[in-house]
Parts: C-alpha cells; structure tokens; sequence
C-alpha cells in the first residue's frame, strides 16, 4: 500500500528534537509556486522601479509561515544603501491571499515631538497602531514602524488587484522614503506625509 504523505513525514522527524512542523509537500509546492510565478514579475518590476536598492535580487524564496492553516510567504523589500526602509510580505493559502506591508520612518532628535506623537496618535492608523523605538544615534533618533495588511479570498478578486496593490505599495513606500529621507518632519509637511501614508497604511 503507498504511504501517506503524512506517514512518510513523520517518519523524517528527529525524534530529538522538541516540535516537529509538518507540511502537505503538494500544497506546500503549489503555494509556493502560485506565490512566485503568478506575482514575483510584478513584484520585482515594482521594486526596480523605484530606483532604491532591492530584495530578493534574484531568485526569491517562500517560507512557512505558523499558523493552524498552511501559510506560505514571499518577502521583498526596499534599502537604502544596506538600510531597510520597506518590507512587503505576500502570503498565500488554499483559501485566500495576504499583502502585509511595513514601513520604518526614521526621524532626527531635531524633529518637534509633536510631530512624532502625530503620527503616533493619528487616528487613521488606530486599528494598526504605530510603533516608536527610540534610538541614541542622533540622525535615527525617533524610528516609528507603520504596518497594514490587506487580504481575501481567493476569486473575491483577481489576479490585477493583487498585483495593483503591490504595485501601490512599494511605489507609495518609496515616496513616503524620499519626503523624508532628511530625517525631519514639520508642522507644515506632515500633512503631505500622513496623505501619502494614508494610500497604503490606514487601517481604521
């Protein structure tokens, strides 16, 4: 009788080790392939685009993601120099998708307060609140993490929206990047800034 696949993995667990994480190998490869053929074009494109420094630069690769559903994830991100500015993860299961999208602002400790506790305190961004790190590094005093994630079920829309909100994403991320590579926010600019952020980040 031909052994499950179930059966034939359990028999590769390490018995010494203290959790084993076990994967249906045929999901696990149509996941992963849906997740790179179907969008790491767009995905790289997009990035290119920008003009800033990229990941993955060649061949990307997915992972697990934990969960009581198999989750496979493919990440890509933005730097400036070796300095990452935007990480986008696009995750995939058999009954949906998943955009998840970071930004790190980093801000000088020349900046107003105020400023910064607008951003923290924007109401807009309520339902994913921003996160604050202070730093001793002068030119990366304030850094403040914005997050969103967007997702659905598979056939709620086509494979053209995904692709257009990865497309917004990492274009408005870099815009958000460039009006603030200075490291300063104003009363007068952070208008501008938290329009642009609203494109991608507004999660209330």
């Amino acid at each position: 009788m031909t052994k499950s696949w179930l059966t034939e993995a359990i028999e590769k667990v390490d018995p010494k080790e203290d959790i084993a994480i076990i994967e249906n190998p045929v999901a696990s490869q149509y996941l992963d392939n849906l997740l790179i053929h179907s969008y790491r074009t767009t995905i790289r494109q997009s990035l290119r685009k920008t003009g800033f420094n990229y990941e993955p630069t060649k061949n990307p690769k997915t992972e697990l993601e934990l969960s009581y559903k198999l989750w496979r994830s493919l990440m890509f991100m933005l730097l400036d120099a070796n300095i990452i500015f935007y990480r986008g993860t696009l995750s995939a299961q058999s009954d949906g998708w998943m955009l998840h999208n970071d930004f790190f602002l980093s801000l000088t400790n020349e900046c107003d307060p105020k400023v910064v506790f607008e951003v923290l305190g924007n109401s807009r961004f309520a339902g994913y609140s921003p996160e604050l790190r202070i730093d001793k590094v002068p030119e990366d005093y304030y850094q403040i993490a914005l997050s969103s994630g967007n997702g659905a079920s598979w056939g709620y829309y086509d494979d053209s929206y995904i692709k257009k909100q990865i497309q917004k994403a990492i274009s408005i991320s870099a815009e958000m990047y460039e009006f603030t590579m200075d490291g300063l926010l104003d009363k007068d600019s952070i208008g501008q800034f938290l329009t642009m952020a609203y494109e991608v980040y507004e999660s209330y």
